[in-house]
């Protein structure tokens, strides 16, 4: 197996995009759905088209407080597939990919923190895509995750160039912070 160099295991234990109050990444929002009129809607889809994706995710996110068949719909369709059954394979028949195997379903795939990470990368299926960041911690010689936290996709914009990289939104306004190495799914 080729070993990864130049990783910022300090990075690795701190959280790069916990909600603060007062910041752009705020476990609050503001309500789009009451005051959404056809002309509104028309605005937030092109800006959405655009780029400028919170409104519209905002939107989404209500759609599913307010829509009880939407939401359950939605829970059908999560629950399906995080209730599948989940197989880990081994690019090669080594001992040592074998033994990585079996570490990754006994530290990962058999614990309960899969399970809710399963379910937090399906809220992609309405809004387009999900975010979860690493929480990394350490025994003697190996690192494992800890948990995944789920983060909010209005915090987050996506490149300018490309539209296809997300990027940590940011309080000064600028384009957005890369995310961290080996922090998110």
């Amino acid at each position: 197996m080729a070993q990864v160099t130049n990783i910022q295991t300090g990075k690795l234990t701190k959280q790069q995009a916990q909600p603060k109050v007062g910041s752009v990444i705020s476990p609050h929002r503001e309500d789009v759905a009451s005051t959404l009129s056809p002309q509104r809607l028309g605005q937030l889809m092109r800006d959405a088209d655009e780029g400028n994706i919170e409104a519209y995710l905002t939107l989404a996110e209500e759609m599913e407080e307010r829509e009880p068949h939407y939401l359950s719909v939605l829970n059908t369709r999560k629950m399906a597939v995080s209730g599948a059954p989940v197989f880990v394979e081994a690019p090669d028949d080594s001992a040592e990919a074998k033994t990585i195997v079996e570490a990754v379903e006994r530290r990962i795939t058999q614990t309960p923190i899969f399970e809710g990470l399963v379910h937090d990368l399906l809220d992609g299926i309405p809004k387009g895509f999900s975010c979860v960041e690493i929480d990394w911690q350490r025994d003697e010689r190996e690192w494992w995750p800890r948990g995944f936290e789920f983060r909010e996709q209005r915090h987050f914009v996506f490149d300018e160039d490309t539209m296809r990289t997300p990027l940590l939104r940011t309080d000064d306004g600028e384009k957005g912070e890369p995310l961290w190495p080996y922090k998110w799914l």
